[in-house]
């Protein structure tokens, strides 16, 4: 499978390093690593490993994915349903482009942290839902 990034073709082993969110808080940080988790456990992809890692040292949960798809070097997506939720999110996992062509918002707090990321050589997994990118993942080569 292709790697998950924007343009420039990187490896696709990596480990998890970071994240990021927008807007900052413990419950959008919640969201994005319970969103990543439920995904990734789904999904075929190298760093799918490395986010289910990470998320089971933090005692993350998951939660139901409806109607998951793998968009084959591009991303992942699917229906998740939040916890006290009664509507499952469409949710998509992926490359800048990938998000960008799904018509979802980059707001500038994630910009610059995508930028910086991507400088240092990171490979940068953008998340979004409800119309935006919620927040970022980011791999560093192996």
């Amino acid at each position: 499978m292709e790697v998950l990034t924007s343009e420039k073709p990187q490896s696709c082993q990596g480990s998890f390093a970071a994240f990021q969110t927008a807007p900052a808080s413990t419950q959008m940080e919640s969201h994005l690593l319970l969103i990543a988790r439920s995904l990734a456990r789904l999904s075929r992809h190298p760093f799918a490993r490395e986010v289910i890692k990470v998320t089971q040292a933090n005692r993350t949960a998951e939660c139901p994915v409806l109607g998951f798809q793998e968009f084959e070097g591009r991303g992942l997506g699917g229906a998740v349903q939040l916890p006290g939720e009664h509507s499952p999110r469409a949710v998509l996992a992926g490359a800048r482009r990938f998000l960008e062509e799904a018509g979802l918002g980059l707001p500038d707090l994630l910009e610059v942290a995508a930028r910086r990321w991507e400088k240092e050589g990171a490979t940068v997994v953008f998340v979004g839902w409800d119309g935006y990118v919620r927040g970022l993942l980011k791999f560093l080569p192996s």
